[in-house]
């Protein structure tokens, strides 16, 4: 889940609904400099589904008994957060296993940020084992994929290197944009034709809002992305409270202007 503050309480986005906002940026993107996507089709799916693991925790959060709201994704218990990335490729695979190679290698870059003389020792074992299974369904799915002349390519490491460090652009600037963007963010080593990019994002209105990308990354002039949200006015003392609260809130609709 993905916090985002509010006159009158936290806007609560799902993981789900933050990577439908990945998925609206994969959509346009590419141009001259930018390039192409290749698989198109594939590649949009992986920004589509890549936190799809996260449905089962969206459907019944757990209360963050510091804050008194849920849970958002950077704060979320070491286990669960690992039961989230154990079942994503799984629920991936049957849309398109390039798609859940893609999930799988995005989990795997998130668990290799992860500092693990700050993890409970009793975590480190199963930190381990998940890296072990998902190296064993991408050696899978890469072999599977190397048997189809649609996919040769795209599976060539520079080629496959390139589209896993797009979804993670394209999932960190959709995390910056739910979030809320109030000073200049940048992000870098962005995939270019030719070489790579750092991306600027420059807030150009007071609400947040409005947002200036250089360079422009897309193939339209503008683009405006659209994610909804439930407000949460008051923090909550536990699960079934801040559950009902969810369930009773209110939905609003962010709208996001990206211009050039």
């Amino acid at each position: 889940m993905v916090h985002r503050p509010i006159p009158n309480g936290i806007l609560c986005i799902t993981q789900p609904a933050h990577a439908v906002v990945s998925a609206q940026l994969s959509r346009y993107w590419g141009n001259d400099l930018f390039g192409s996507l290749t698989p198109n089709e594939d590649m949009q799916l992986a920004a589509y589904l890549h936190d799809i693991g996260w449905i089962e925790w969206e459907n019944r959060p757990t209360l963050n008994p510091t804050t008194g709201y849920p849970y958002n994704f950077m704060e979320l218990p070491r286990r669960d957060h690992l039961h989230i990335w154990q079942i994503a490729t799984d629920m991936v695979r049957p849309f398109s296993r390039y798609a859940a190679l893609l999930t799988s290698r995005h989990g795997i870059m998130l668990y290799n940020m992860v500092d693990e003389s700050l993890e409970e020792t009793a975590d480190l074992p199963l930190i381990a084992a998940y890296r072990q299974k998902e190296a064993q369904i991408q050696a899978d799915l890469l072999h599977q994929l190397s048997q189809e002349d649609g996919y040769q390519q795209a599976i060539i490491p520079e080629n496959l290197a390139r589209n896993s460090r797009l979804l993670a652009v394209w999932d960190w600037l959709s995390l910056l944009l739910c979030q809320q963007i109030t000073q200049p963010k940048s992000v870098s080593n962005v995939p270019v034709k030719n070489g790579k990019q750092t991306l600027m994002l420059t807030p150009i209105t007071a609400d947040s809002e409005t947002i200036r990308l250089t360079p422009w990354p897309f193939s339209v002039d503008q683009l405006t992305i659209q994610v909804n949200g439930r407000v949460l006015q008051n923090s909550c003392t536990n699960n079934q409270e801040m559950r009902h609260a969810l369930q009773t809130a209110s939905w609003q609709q962010l709208a996001i202007h990206l211009v050039a």
